[in-house]
């Protein structure tokens, strides 16, 4: 609701390969660490706000609050021509009971050639 700003960065650290031999190169794996860092800062006091069918009052944040944690991100992606369709997975806490898995789904255009 625009009370609190929140940001997030992640950072990855992919190691990959194509499954082909041969010189197929449409299919690739990755797989590797990553940090993850979340920021909310905030103003303080309360907000009412809708709670099914009636409202309640919600505690705002009143000061800046960080936390980082440690990611084992997957990923399987398809090359055809130009385009890449991806989907990875981030997975927070692997080895804690309040371990969390985001999945992503890409698509990248490569203009031009590349390198």
């Amino acid at each position: 609701e625009g009370s609190a700003k929140t940001t997030m960065m992640h950072l990855y650290f992919p190691v990959g390969q194509n499954f082909g031999g041969g010189g197929d190169t449409r299919w690739e794996w990755s797989v590797g660490p990553g940090l993850i860092r979340y920021a909310i800062q905030g103003a303080g006091g309360t907000q009412t706000l809708s709670n099914g069918t009636g409202t309640a009052t919600f505690g705002l944040p009143g000061k800046s609050r960080t936390f980082q944690n440690i990611t084992l991100n997957t990923g399987l992606a398809f090359n055809l021509a130009n385009s890449r369709y991806g989907l990875d997975a981030i997975i927070e806490g692997a080895m804690s009971d309040k371990r969390s898995i985001d999945l992503m789904f890409t698509y990248d255009y490569r203009f031009g050639g590349g390198f």
